[in-house]
């Protein structure tokens, strides 16, 4: 991804995971990784994204 592209929403990247629940939330991280469920890199789609089973998750790991 350069510079000059956005990052992905969390709407589109539950599309491209085709996940529809709405206690489901994602992060976008570099570095370590923690508690991941799934791991996605597709290269046209985003670089790393990590999703949580919940908000909590990601709470935890900040």
């Amino acid at each position: 991804m350069t510079n000059n592209e956005r990052k992905l929403t969390w709407p589109q990247i539950r599309d491209v995971l085709e996940v529809n629940e709405d206690r489901l939330c994602s992060t976008w991280l570099t570095g370590s990784f923690v508690n991941p469920m799934t791991e996605v890199t597709r290269e046209y789609d985003v670089d790393v994204v990590l999703v949580f089973e919940t908000y909590e998750a990601i709470a935890e790991f900040e």
